[in-house]
C-alpha cells in the first residue's frame, strides 16, 4: 500500500476513523469538477483523497444526498482527455459553524475496465513512490 493510503475511511465521533476500504487511498491536492445532473449542479471541488474505490472530495454547498449518483470529471494530462467517472455519494459530513464547505465521501462506480484503467494511471502519476 502506497505511503499515506488508508483502508480505512471517515470519521467516528472520537476523530478515529471507523470504515473499512476494499481498495486503499491516497492523500492528494487534486482539483475535479463534480456533476450532479438532477439537481442542475455542477462545481470545482477539492480532491484529498483518491483511490480505485473513490475519492473524498470538498464541496462549497452540498446539494446532493447520500445514495445520489454523480460525475466526476478529473483534467486530462498531455494529450489525453479527461477522466469521467460516475460516483455514488456515501457520505456527507456535517455543516460546522466556521466554513460553509463540506467534506463528502464518494464510491465510485466503474461501468467500463477502460475507465478503471485510467484511474490506475492516474493513481500511479499521484504516488511518488511508484
Amino acid at each position: 500500500m502506497a505511503a499515506g493510503s488508508s483502508r480505512t475511511g471517515g470519521r467516528g465521533p472520537e476523530g478515529r476513523e471507523n470504515r473499512f476500504r476494499a481498495h486503499g487511498r491516497q492523500a492528494v491536492r487534486a482539483r475535479a469538477v463534480v456533476t450532479y445532473a438532477p439537481g442542475g449542479w455542477r462545481q470545482e471541488v477539492a480532491v484529498e483523497n483518491i483511490g480505485l474505490g473513490g475519492a473524498g472530495l470538498v464541496v462549497d454547498a452540498a446539494q446532493f444526498s447520500p445514495g445520489d449518483s454523480l460525475t466526476i470529471s478529473f483534467p486530462g494530462t498531455g494529450s489525453a482527455g479527461a477522466l469521467v467517472l460516475a460516483a455514488r455519494v456515501v457520505w456527507i459530513a456535517p455543516p460546522t459553524s466556521t466554513s460553509p464547505r463540506r467534506a463528502v465521501g464518494v464510491a465510485f462506480e466503474h461501468a467500463n475496465p477502460d475507465a478503471a484503467y485510467a484511474l490506475y494511471q492516474m493513481l500511479l502519476a499521484y504516488d511518488p513512490s511508484a
